[in-house]
């Protein structure tokens, strides 16, 4: 398993526009393509109900859905080097849990965990994954055996992908 296909698996691959739980449009693998957000939809997508008018009919390639993913996942990585150098030292395993975090979240949002990343950071990776499960972002996702949350925290405390 690698990053994207972790991503893909958690966030689906959609090749029209729809709205995400919080009601933004959304493409691809989990793409904010919505302008009240400040995003900005792929050229490359169709207008089927005419120019700026997002709706369900819009829908872009699978190419373009993995440039996305690929472009989104790079932007992603860039922040989390410049706001948490630390997390580079990190092993593969590891880095792919807070990059999927990230890529959910925003790295604000994940910054916003602090007792998460600082035992992450520590090197404390069972006690992490605990603290993982009891965020609110895991009762979003899921945090049942099997569900997005569980499947990281398992990840982080063990270091094997899951």
């Amino acid at each position: 398993m690698n990053i994207f296909e972790q991503l893909r698996r958690d966030e689906g691959c959609v090749l029209h526009a729809y709205l995400d739980t919080l009601g933004f449009w959304t493409i691809g693998d989990g793409q904010l393509i919505d302008p009240r957000k400040g995003a900005t939809p792929p050229p490359e997508m169709t207008w089927p109900d005419g120019p700026g008018n997002i709706t369900v009919n819009c829908t872009i390639t699978q190419d373009v859905a993995d440039r996305l993913l690929n472009e989104s996942v790079a932007k992603t990585q860039a922040q989390m080097d410049k706001m948490m150098p630390w997390w580079q030292k990190l092993d593969e395993v590891r880095q792919a849990v807070l990059l999927n975090m990230a890529f959910n979240l925003g790295v604000d949002g994940l910054m916003r965990f602090y007792r998460t990343i600082s035992l992450v950071q520590a090197g404390l990776y069972e006690a992490a994954g605990q603290h993982m499960l009891q965020l609110p972002w895991a009762y979003e996702v899921g945090n049942k055996p099997g569900q997005r949350a569980d499947r990281l925290a398992q990840q982080m405390s063990t270091g094997v992908w899951v």
